[in-house]
């Protein structure tokens, strides 16, 4: 758990420095803030998609069905 969080903590950081990652900009402009969307991010990168949706079912209902949609067409994409 503490490389997970580390390796979010690093994400966070990387996008604050270097702009915001695929994921991240596909998220951000829906009021996610950006802890979460790293967070969702690096879920997704580590396939971690049942963790993702128990986090998106958390957020407030304004957010919950635009975000679930948008990882979930996330979900279907190649990930590295």
């Amino acid at each position: 758990m503490t490389e997970l969080k580390s390796a979010i903590q690093r994400r966070i950081d990387q996008c604050r420095a270097n702009g915001i990652g695929f994921i991240e900009g596909q998220i951000l402009p829906h009021g996610i803030n950006l802890q979460t969307a790293c967070t969702l991010a690096e879920y997704w990168s580590r396939y971690m998609d049942a963790e993702a949706l128990t986090l998106i079912k958390k957020l407030p209902p304004h957010q919950h069905k635009t975000i679930n949609s948008i990882y979930s067409r996330c979900m279907g994409m190649k990930r590295r």
